[in-house]
């Protein structure tokens, strides 16, 4: 996945469809397998530079969730924009173009900066094959989400996000 992630980045920053350094931040949450070393490998590969992939990582010593881990790794990353993935790779790779499109716009309309971009599964519905229960649970989370917090977003658990740095901040604050 992250091969694939780098060769696609590297490739549109060719083309300047992406910004000219983009950095990966890679957030191990305190797995008991190889994770760790495996970004250590990455990171070696991809090391700081002024323009291409920058790969980091960042380890956690106990399993915090997927929601520490987004916040970890968005507090220490440097960019303009912050794109959250999954690394099982649910989400192709080529919908990074548009999501950042897509932000950049936002955030420069909004006047203060803020913007984000939420993927969704949900998109395209009649190709994505879930068992029975799997439907149901992801429809009862989406009715839930939608009448306690009042989104009409179809898929907030959807592990492809992308954030400006001021909306970030303001999701992620770093205090009380």
């Amino acid at each position: 996945m992250l091969k694939s992630h780098i060769e696609y980045i590297l490739a549109k920053q060719k083309a300047k469809v992406l910004p000219p350094k983009v950095e990966i931040v890679c957030v191990d949450d305190g797995s008991k397998d190889k994770t760790w070393q495996i970004i250590c490998e990455w990171s070696k590969k991809y090391p700081e530079c002024k323009e291409g992939v920058v790969v980091r990582g960042l380890r956690q010593k106990i399993n915090a969730g997927k929601g520490a881990a987004v916040k970890y790794g968005s507090l220490f990353s440097r960019g303009e924009y912050i794109l959250m993935v999954d690394a099982d790779g649910a989400t192709d790779v080529k919908e990074i173009e548009k999501v950042y499109k897509i932000v950049s716009d936002v955030s420069k309309k909004s006047g203060k900066g803020l913007g984000i971009t939420i993927g969704s599964r949900n998109a395209g519905q009649e190709n994505v094959e879930r068992k029975g229960i799997r439907k149901l649970l992801n429809t009862c989370m989406h009715m839930l989400v939608h009448f306690v917090l009042g989104f009409a977003y179809q898929d907030t658990q959807c592990g492809f996000k992308i954030f400006s740095r001021d909306a970030a901040k303001r999701i992620f604050p770093t205090q009380h």
